[in-house]
């Protein structure tokens, strides 16, 4: 309930996955994305799963009409 009122998240990357992933009403608003993560990009097994994560925002923030 205090997701759905809310107009600005401050999650990590696996919180965010979760409320995505089980929320597509709330994954359909999301309009902007500020990562503070950027260290977490690379080639380990685990950073890869995290980029393709982000990936998947950039497909929500395309599909909403917003910018990247």
């Amino acid at each position: 309930m205090l997701i759905q009122g809310s107009r600005i998240l401050i999650v990590t990357p696996e919180k965010a996955k979760a409320i995505i992933r089980g929320n597509e009403e709330l994954a359909n608003k999301i309009k902007l994305v500020i990562i503070d993560e950027g260290h977490l990009l690379g080639n380990d097994d685990r950073l890869i799963s995290i980029e393709m994560f982000y990936e998947e925002l950039r497909h929500h923030i395309e599909s909403n009409s917003a910018g990247f």
